[in-house]
């Protein structure tokens, strides 16, 4: 599977926008955990808009993940 590419152009197909200011994006790029990443959503440093849809499925990632997590920890 190819990795994103990231870009300041809008795609004619994109279906989300996902903003974020450039030293918090370097600083989570370099040493983000999830954890880190939920954080900058809830504080407003990263904003998404666009297809709710895709937004719940977002959501819907991360939770599972940090059950994951939280299942590995326990164990």
């Amino acid at each position: 599977m190819p990795g994103p590419k990231i870009s300041k152009d809008l795609a004619q197909d994109e279906r989300i926008l996902v903003q974020i200011d450039r030293p918090q994006f370097n600083e989570l790029a370099e040493r983000g955990t999830l954890k880190a990443y939920r954080k900058a959503v809830e504080t407003g440093h990263i904003k998404a808009n666009g297809d709710s849809n895709v937004k719940k499925l977002i959501v819907q990632v991360v939770e599972r993940q940090e059950q994951r997590a939280r299942l590995k920890k326990a164990h």
